[in-house]
């Protein structure tokens, strides 16, 4: 990954004149896209989070984590979250056609090209 494909993650750190203020992940800013041709066609994403959520980012970002910056981690949600979608129209697809392997020979009909041709046409035209 060049650095140029992805912007680094920007945390707040506290600064000492603000001592009541703790560690606080402020924005992520992502870069989400390819190269096609020497172009990049990116997806900027500004992502604001608190909390459990903020600390569950820390935690899984950096040194001890598993991975070395936030845009690493949102792109592998972003990536994951992809192929669970794609999995999930994969199975309506295999249960249909399953649906339709299962439906006994005698429920089809006959159907020469022609005649195809010609329900078509009057169905579309």
């Amino acid at each position: 990954m060049k650095r140029d494909d992805w912007r680094l993650l920007h945390v707040k750190k506290p600064r000492i004149f603000f001592p009541m203020l703790r560690w606080s992940l402020v924005l992520i800013i992502v870069d989400y896209g390819y190269r096609s041709g020497g172009m990049a066609d990116t997806m900027t994403l500004n992502v604001r989070v608190g909390g459990p959520l903020r600390d569950h980012v820390a935690a899984s970002v950096g040194e001890y984590g598993r991975y070395e910056n936030v845009s690493e981690y949102v792109r592998d949600l972003i990536r994951r979250d992809h192929a669970r979608a794609e999995d999930e129209r994969f199975q309506v697809l295999k249960a249909e056609l399953q649906r339709a392997f299962a439906t006994p020979e005698s429920d089809f009909v006959p159907l020469d090209a022609d005649e195809f041709r010609e329900r078509m046409k009057q169905r579309y035209a």
